[in-house]
């Protein structure tokens, strides 16, 4: 009784992280959009400076003060390229991170319906670098079943994770990491 207590706690725990997450992936693509919003802002306004630096060379033989606006043009248009670039370079840097993020989201997802084959290498490394012994013992016996792990020592895991030594937590992770390898 106190195992399925333990994996109910474990499923609901996983699928209130996954909903966290899920939550998450939608702002992270809501704030790429509105990145890409203010990049497009940005290249309507070096399209402009652009224009008016146009201008202002046309109108160069006007003496000093063609040469003023043409001047304060120039800056203009510098100032709206150095933001734009500084933008997209910034966007990118966003890009990649959300990707990272996304593909983490897509990996827990993935596993938390139980796909195993192709996600077998992931699933390894997320074992590897985890933190939540529970969690992991969960998606590995939701994952892979109970006959991938021996049940003494999943069932004594989730159990009493916290009275495992060093060496029985160490040795189930190498376990539960060969079984899925």
């Amino acid at each position: 009784m106190n195992d399925f207590k333990t994996a109910v706690h474990g499923y609901r725990k996983a699928l209130e992280e996954l909903k966290r997450k899920n939550g998450l992936r939608d702002s992270l693509l809501k704030e790429a959009g509105d990145f890409q919003k203010r990049l497009d802002e940005l290249a309507e306004v070096v399209a402009i400076k652009r224009e008016e630096l146009k201008k202002a060379e046309a109108n160069l033989s006007n003496g000093p003060a063609g040469m003023q606006a043409f001047e304060q043009a120039r800056r203009a248009l510098a100032t709206a390229e150095y933001d734009l670039d500084g933008a997209k370079s910034t966007y990118t840097d966003l890009i990649r991170q959300r990707e990272d993020e996304a593909n983490k989201i897509n990996l827990e997802s993935a596993l938390h319906d139980g796909i195993r084959v192709v996600y077998k290498p992931a699933l390894r490394e997320l074992l590897e670098k985890s933190k939540d012994v529970q969690l992991a013992f969960y998606l590995v016996r939701k994952g892979f079943g109970e006959k991938a792990l021996n049940p003494h020592i999943t069932g004594y895991a989730l159990d009493r994770p916290a009275v495992m030594n060093e060496t029985e937590l160490a040795a189930a992770f190498k376990q539960m990491i060969d079984a899925v390898a």
